[in-house]
């Protein structure tokens, strides 16, 4: 594959007021080997020196945005030269000072960012494929405790993403709700 790998540290956020709590971006994925004839409207990921992939990642430009904000929703076009992609990605990228404890509803138990981890990395499929199980968050800052819910949806030629805060503790998944950092 002919095109250029790139540094790709440009996220958009989710905020609870103007303050990041966590960093994210979306891209598509290709097996190894494989990918666009162009890399027309996205980033070729750069992989680690001396870390063997098996996949070839390409990612969207961010939108600009920090959710939640009501009613907002983020949408990023999936260009043209990589419509081909099999799934995409979301991924997700913790800040200092904040604890995000992560969970969905059908799971046993909640996940996190492993010990010296910064990353999350979480697979996205076409909504007639398989359809994104919503994932709630639980950050901690402090004393403080707040839950959102992330959806993104692969519609078409776009990915859409949606960050909701929920008040109501019982609209979280319980093991979540439960969950000490």
């Amino acid at each position: 594959m002919a095109i250029p790998e790139k540094g790709t540290r440009k996220f958009d956020f989710l905020a609870d007021g103007s303050i990041p709590f966590i960093r994210y971006r979306l891209g598509v994925i290709f097996p190894e080997g494989e990918g666009p004839e162009s890399a027309d409207g996205v980033l070729r990921h750069a992989k680690p020196p001396g870390k063997p992939g098996r996949c070839e990642k390409f990612y969207l430009p961010p939108a600009g945005v920090s959710l939640p904000a009501d009613g907002e929703t983020a949408t990023y076009a999936v260009p043209q030269s990589v419509q081909g992609a099999p799934n995409a990605e979301l991924v997700l990228n913790r800040r200092a000072g904040y604890v995000v404890l992560l969970g969905r509803h059908g799971e046993e138990k909640p996940f996190g960012f492993a010990e010296g981890k910064n990353y999350i990395f979480l697979r996205v499929y076409r909504k007639e494929e398989y359809e994104f199980n919503p994932l709630f968050l639980k950050v901690i800052r402090g004393d403080e405790e707040k839950y959102y819910c992330m959806s993104v949806v692969w519609e078409g030629d776009n990915i859409k993403v949606v960050v909701i805060p929920i008040s109501e503790k019982n609209l979280v998944p319980a093991h979540l709700s439960k969950a000490k950092p």
